[in-house]
């Protein structure tokens, strides 16, 4: 190994641990804004060098991540905690509960009051197993497909999945489509004329509240899926710190029932 890349493998190791470091400061909550040059002090990294860090090791911006893991407080915090969305604003650091409700609406795909709300008086488990009966099919299929290979794992094809692709670089909001996957089952199709970034996790089959809540997939994996692709590999893996919190309300995306489950 030359020196060069050496003290590219030093530079790597230090980067890794300050971002480390940084998300799990990012998951406590702290009801003040903290800027990116606070984070950046809190990492010692310089805030450019802190930018780089998290694009390379989590795909996002590190206010992007932070952003969303202040909501993943904000979720916990309205149905455990039963809180008013107002005194969550200001517990979590937003100074405005316009750009707190904006914003939560926007990355969770329901507004605070309803999430909150749906999440305490709507049983998950009679909608989930409702969709897996149900297995809907699109109505007319597209003319141009894209296929979606998942690969699990060894022994682990006995997950349920879900499939979406989303407009951003990250898990946020209402996806523009979505799949649920059933055991064994490892193909799905998207529409052609989608671009986007592709994540699949693993659903729980019997899931809890509280796995609800907070969406923390046993397996994961995420793809850029393009108008050119034919098909796409997505590998599924056990987490790690640095994937992006899922702040797609999972149970009020299967409550609408916007798209399919493939049978």
């Amino acid at each position: 190994m030359t020196l060069q890349n050496q003290n590219l493998e030093i530079v790597d190791q230090v980067q890794s641990t300050a971002v480390t470091r940084t998300i799990v400061a990012m998951r406590k909550p702290v009801n003040s804004k903290i800027s990116l040059n606070e984070w950046a002090e809190f990492a010692s990294l310089g805030k450019l060098e802190l930018i780089g860090a998290f694009n390379r090791l989590t795909g996002i911006p590190p206010m992007t991540f932070h952003n969303a893991e202040r909501l993943e407080i904000a979720k916990r915090l309205l149905v455990f905690e039963g809180m008013p969305v107002t005194e969550v604003c200001y517990e979590i650091g937003y100074e405005s509960l316009g750009s707190f409700i904006t914003k939560f609406t926007r990355w969770v795909g329901i507004s605070p009051g309803a999430y909150g709300q749906a999440m305490r008086e709507v049983g998950f488990l009679s909608i989930f197993m409702h969709a897996v009966r149900t297995r809907m099919y699109p109505r007319g299929a597209p003319t141009e497909a894209v296929d979606v290979r998942l690969m699990l794992p060894p022994r682990q094809f006995a997950h349920c999945l879900l499939v979406a692709v989303f407009r951003r670089p990250f898990p946020a909001g209402n996806p523009m489509a979505w799949r649920f996957i059933p055991p064994m089952r490892q193909r799905t199709k998207f529409d052609g004329a989608l671009s986007g970034y592709c994540l699949a996790a693993s659903v729980p089959r019997w899931p809890r509240l509280e796995e609800l809540v907070c969406f923390r997939p046993a397996l994961v994996g995420r793809e850029t899926i393009t108008t050119l692709d034919n098909e796409v590999k997505l590998q599924l893996n056990p987490p790690t710190i640095f994937d992006p919190p899922i702040t797609l309300a999972v149970p009020v995306l299967f409550s609408r029932q916007s798209d399919l489950v493939e049978g």
